[in-house]
């Protein structure tokens, strides 16, 4: 399991330091957060949050995401803090999670908090996604992991998860034709291939996504270089065909 491309824009194109979404790769797992505009340091807390589940295959509790926050905690200078900004702090900060964890059974694990999307062609060629399903479902509010421990209290409540069975079965029928050079075999599939790939994005790419899963999973498939990325998600922006917002796309190689 690899990424083997990585987009990421914005919602200030001329700030792009502002971004506030993160992502993080290690031997078996893949992280996305995407930080709370409103949240104080959300930039800090999703990178933080993205690059210890990615390290650490330990499942997402309340319990786990405590040495996080005590690493964040660690390179805030509470003492040179404004007022608005102690306010701010007191209040916590906010991100989503999505993670891929491929097992040693080979089934991919995706485990999600919050709004960011998975997408996926099953073996039928339909396109399925995961935590969402619909535009609409992204209005509400999404789960969150918080720098503040009491927010994080029922986050068994809030994680999602879905086991997808990355194996391949395959059943060959034979039809033997007396000229070898002609002979034809037909097989059919179960599971599925190698070199599988599945899209990772946050919430305003995976809105937009859900529109219509088929048409636009095949053009963010078929993405190649940053110019190409940053070319669509302005002239979606300009359309208001998508939000604006920080937008990453991961395309990940199983």
């Amino acid at each position: 399991m690899k990424v083997v491309s990585s987009f990421s824009e914005s919602k200030e194109i001329a700030f792009p330091e502002s971004n506030e979404d993160s992502f993080s790769i290690s031997k078996s797992c893949i992280t996305l957060c995407d930080g709370a505009s409103q949240s104080f340091a959300s930039r800090l807390w999703s990178t933080k949050v993205a690059k210890n589940f990615a390290q650490r295959s330990v499942a997402i509790t309340s319990g786990t995401v405590n040495p996080i926050i005590h690493d964040y905690l660690s390179e805030i200078d509470v003492a040179s803090l404004s007022w608005a900004e102690a306010v701010s702090f007191e209040n916590g900060s906010f991100s989503t999670i999505l993670r891929l964890s491929l097992r040693n059974d080979r089934k991919l694990l995706i485990e999600s908090v919050g709004d960011c999307l998975c997408a996926y062609e099953t073996p039928d060629r339909t396109v399925a996604t995961f935590p969402y399903q619909k535009p609409e479902d992204f209005e509400a509010n999404p789960n969150t992991l918080s720098s503040r421990c009491e927010h994080n209290k029922n986050l068994f409540a809030k994680i999602q998860k879905r086991s997808i069975n990355m194996r391949v079965s395959r059943r060959f029928l034979c039809n033997k034709l007396r000229n070898r050079r002609q002979e034809k075999t037909a097989f059919s599939r179960v599971g599925y291939r190698n070199r599988t790939f599945v899209l990772m994005m946050t919430d305003a790419l995976g809105q937009w996504l859900c529109g219509d899963k088929q048409r636009n999973f095949r053009k963010l498939s078929e993405l190649v270089t940053e110019k190409d990325f940053r070319s669509l998600i302005s002239e979606l922006r300009e359309r208001k065909e998508i939000r604006v917002d920080d937008t990453t796309l991961l395309k990940v190689q199983i």
